[in-house]
């Protein structure tokens, strides 16, 4: 269904203005995903986001938004891993298995301790994260040897 005085090339159905035949402004508290839904990608942000909070953030309003690239406010970090808000990667949580991360990064990987002792034990043994762990195994076999 078209509405009548529609532009060429409008993407998606609004309801216009009695009184003056403008475009209604799409409500601030929709979300994101509802957006994305109809629009295609706008923003890799949550899909909880508000577009009152895109439109502050972006200073565009949604038309704009809608025709302008995706924005992009975070890339993927370690082994597909992303950036929390703030540009720091997640980390991994530590009550991760060992052996769990044996699938990920080999079976050599704190090799000589049980499958079932927590990432959270070999951090505080060793004071590193898991990334600085993968770039110095010998020091992750010593903790190891101290924990056994």
């Amino acid at each position: 269904m078209r509405i009548q005085h529609d532009a060429p090339g409008m993407r998606g159905i609004r309801s216009r203005n009695k009184t003056n035949g403008q475009l209604r402004q799409k409500r601030g508290d929709t979300h994101l995903s509802t957006l994305e839904d109809k629009y295609g990608e706008i923003s890799d942000r949550r899909g909880d986001t508000h577009l009152s909070t895109l439109r502050e953030l972006r200073g565009m309003s949604l038309s704009q938004m809608v025709k302008a690239d995706p924005e992009v406010t975070h890339e993927p970090g370690l082994n597909g891993r992303h950036r929390n808000q703030d540009g720091r990667i997640r980390a991994k949580r530590g009550d991760t298995h060992i052996e769990t991360l044996r699938d990920t990064y080999g079976m050599d990987f704190a090799a000589g301790l049980p499958g079932n002792l927590h990432l959270g034990i070999l951090r505080a043994a060793t004071g590193m994260s898991l990334s600085e762990m993968l770039r110095h195994p010998e020091a992750v076999q010593a903790a190891a040897e101290k924990l056994q």
